[in-house]
This record gives C-alpha cells, sequence and structure tokens, in this order.
C-alpha cells in the first residue's frame, strides 16, 4: 500500500505514458502491414531451396519476396505486441493507484 500511496502523485504520468505506447503501438502495427521486402536474386537463392523463392509482383510490377515479407511483418507485429503489452501494464498499475 506505501507504494500504491507513493505512485499516486504519478498518476497522470503514468497514465498519459500509456497512452503514448498504445500511440506506438499502433503505428508499429500499421507499419507491420505496410512492410514488404523486395525481390533480390539473393533472397531467392536462400529461399529457393527450402520454399521454392516464391516472389510476386506489386501493383507497380516491382517483385516481392513473400517469406521475406512475412518474417519482416512478424517481427513488427512482435514489438506492437510487446509495445501494447507494457501499455496494458501501466493501465494496471494506474488502475491500482487511489485517486488523490
Amino acid at each position: 500500500m506505501a507504494v500504491l500511496a507513493f505512485l499516486s502523485s504519478y498518476k497522470s504520468t503514468i497514465v498519459g505514458l500509456s497512452a503514448l505506447i498504445a500511440l506506438i503501438a499502433a503505428y508499429l502495427w500499421w507499419k507491420a502491414c505496410v512492410v514488404s521486402v523486395p525481390a533480390s536474386q539473393q533472397k531467392q537463392g536462400e529461399h529457393a531451396q527450402m520454399w521454392g523463392g516464391i516472389m510476386v509482383g506489386g501493383p507497380n510490377g516491382q517483385s516481392y519476396d513473400v517469406i521475406g515479407t512475412l518474417i519482416a511483418q512478424g517481427r513488427w507485429n512482435k514489438l506492437a505486441a510487446l509495445a501494447t503489452g507494457v501499455a496494458a501494464a501501466l493501465q494496471a498499475v494506474a488502475l491500482a493507484i487511489p485517486s488523490s
């Protein structure tokens, strides 16, 4: 209880930090939606053995590495999920702090 009483003076800071981190998470998820990895001969060679070097053409005629794009999306999604977890944890702390 002493810790929560101490944190009561920082409640608005904790809520603000949570909101900021939630906005960062939203950006990270947006980035995960739009990231793409252009096809290259090197990438095609790396994935050719396991995945058949899957490449697709985009609307501008450029080819994209499907597997590389999925890997990049996974990285951005992982960061977004981590940021969301931090934001939720901060909200939980803020809810536990008694109002002054």
